[in-house]
């Protein structure tokens, strides 16, 4: 598929208005996946450790680029197919192939399993918001609060 029939692929994905449960779903999803990645940050030791704070150079402004451009790709690649007659197991191994995708991101191997734990609680998240409403925006305002939650915080720890 070349590049631009995958844009434009996306970009129909998200070509209708969401309705107002939509959103509240979608901002419900991510302030309830923040409170986890807080829990998980404050009580599993080896996440605490792997929380660094993001440099204001030009990585920074890629990463912070990618993790507000990505959640349409991942979303739609990874959740537009999700209905809410699709199986919780379906959803699980959903969740387990997007957190090991993003086990592929360089780093430390700390760093890299942290990764992959929370995006799977991620993905049981934003595979649920999806599921729940049957539309592709509820998990991306969750993923894209959450991505804007954690890239906020980053930056606070660089200052």
């Amino acid at each position: 598929m070349e590049s631009s029939s995958l844009l434009n692929n996306v970009l129909q994905t998200y070509s209708h208005r969401p309705s107002a449960q939509t959103v509240a779903i979608g901002i419900g999803i991510a302030l309830a996946r923040i409170g986890a990645a807080q829990l998980c940050t404050r009580y599993i030791p080896m996440i605490k450790a792997s929380q660094g704070s993001l440099k204001l150079d030009l990585a920074g402004a890629l990463t912070v680029t990618s993790g507000l451009a990505a959640p349409f790709l991942e979303e739609h690649l990874f959740r537009k197919n999700i209905n809410k007659d699709t199986p919780i197991p379906h959803i699980l191994l959903n969740a387990i192939v997007f957190g090991a995708v993003h086990g592929l991101i360089p780093g430390s191997s700390q760093r890299r399993i942290s990764r992959v734990f929370m995006s799977t609680i991620g993905g049981v998240f934003y595979g649920s918001a999806q599921k729940l409403t049957g539309d592709i925006w509820a998990p991306l305002i969750a993923h894209l609060m959450y991505n804007s939650f954690q890239l906020r915080a980053a930056l606070l720890l660089a200052s």
